[in-house]
């Protein structure tokens, strides 16, 4: 971060059209954080993380949720005998659905072959702003449609990018996003946002998620 910096030639650039700044990998640590105040004319500093993928398999059986007894979507696959290790992480599909692993319900079993996750939304395309309230914050935008699983679909269960942001960027127009919470206007996980003001953590198909830390 310090280089984009010095190729702007100040931490405090007005930014008159949208940016994007790709991470390829984790960041190791605060050493090299995002420290920037941009000053924004109605355009997105958008921050977007490449993540690892830690397993594939392909969807063995899928239940969709039940209102009735109050039980989540879950499924199972033979790649996967126990999701306990992918509890809370993202997982993609090939039909287009992104969703997370419950902790709770997923972790009720030991070993646990079944996922119980959260309910399916389609997959956003990074980058893309879809779903994303242009201009006044408080314009309602609904979030992205339902997906349903498929037997037969391919999923990848991913880890999310890990990058460190210590100011508040100076934008117009925007959202913030809350600590440990889910963003259904963007259809993406972010943790500890903190004081940042907006960070764009929209996944693309199979990839991009970002998950921001600031320093206690």
């Amino acid at each position: 971060m310090a280089e984009i910096v010095r190729r702007w030639g100040t931490s405090n650039p007005t930014l008159n059209q949208a940016v994007t700044i790709i991470f390829l990998s984790d960041q190791p640590g605060f050493t090299d954080p995002v420290d920037t105040t941009p000053i924004s004319n109605q355009v997105n500093l958008t921050i977007i993380g490449t993540p690892t993928v830690l397993a594939s398999g392909t969807i063995t059986t899928y239940t969709a949720r039940s209102y009735t007894t109050g039980v989540l979507d879950n499924f199972t696959s033979a790649a996967i005998p126990d999701f306990t290790p992918y509890t809370d992480l993202m997982i993609q599909t090939s039909g287009g659905a992104t969703f997370w692993v419950s902790t709770d319900e997923t972790t009720a079993n030991s070993p646990a072959p079944t996922a119980y996750i959260s309910a399916p939304m389609q997959t956003i395309v990074s980058g893309s702003g879809a779903f994303l309230a242009p201009g006044d914050p408080s314009t309602p935008v609904p979030p992205p449609p339902w997906v349903t699983p498929h037997v037969g679909d391919t999923f990848n269960i991913l880890q999310p990018c890990k990058v460190y942001v210590t100011r508040r960027p100076r934008v117009v127009g925007v959202r913030g996003l809350a600590s440990e919470s889910s963003d259904a206007a963007h259809g993406s996980k972010c943790r500890s946002i903190g004081r940042v003001r907006r960070v764009e953590c929209v996944p693309p198909c199979m990839a991009d998620v970002t998950r921001t830390t600031t320093p206690k």
